[in-house]
């Protein structure tokens, strides 16, 4: 299954991992200070920052994995954990995030938009969490994919905001934007997708 609209399993996999194992070198060798757009952060919340930061990259290197059809059927256990740890992350780094959101650059139209992203993406997962605990699996499929694209963001901002630099904004002047364009797109695509 192609989950993610344009881009195929192998690059959305990729590309999610990638990032993952990025953002999570970058911190465990130079902690939150190798995060130069988040510097703001460091006086009074290093330590949210921190979590959020970890706890994203994880959600973010195990989702593809979540996607994998053979591993569900083959392994449902192995499935079932990954899926524990996944919505732990994401949980735990959706809540330290909005916290962080308040005080993200951009104004108040950055702000909002990152606060709205990790509200919403608490919120999504903890409803395809719960499906799954019920046993509504059509119900879980259908907002994981949502959640999935939320948390999908990570790329979509790492994307975005190197394009506003070409086409010469400081990444101050790009946040306003990206806070709303690292996701409400992904939804966009996902529901096009659904109704398809």
């Amino acid at each position: 299954m192609t989950f993610f609209p344009i881009l195929g399993r192998g690059i959305f996999s990729s590309l999610s991992i990638l990032i993952a194992i990025l953002s999570l070198a970058i911190f465990l060798i130079f902690g939150v200070s190798g995060f130069p757009a988040m510097q703001h952060h460091l006086d009074l919340r290093e330590f949210s920052l921190g979590i959020h930061i970890i706890c994203s990259a994880t959600a973010l290197l195990v989702m593809p994995f979540q996607f994998w059809s053979q591993l569900r059927s083959r392994r449902p256990n192995v499935h079932r954990g990954l899926g524990r740890i996944y919505g732990g992350a994401v949980v735990v780094g959706g809540l330290f995030g909005v916290h962080c959101g308040f005080f993200a650059n951009g104004g108040w139209i950055g702000r909002s938009g990152f606060v709205c992203l990790g509200v919403l993406w608490v919120i999504v997962t903890l409803v395809a969490i719960q499906a799954a605990r019920v046993g509504n699996i059509e119900r879980h499929r259908f907002w994981i994919v949502y959640s999935a694209a939320l948390t999908f963001a990570a790329v979509s901002l790492r994307i975005q905001i190197p394009l506003g630099m070409v086409f010469g904004l400081s990444v101050p002047a790009v946040y306003p934007f990206v806070a709303w364009t690292c996701w409400v797109p992904n939804l966009v695509m996902i529901w096009l997708w659904q109704r398809r």
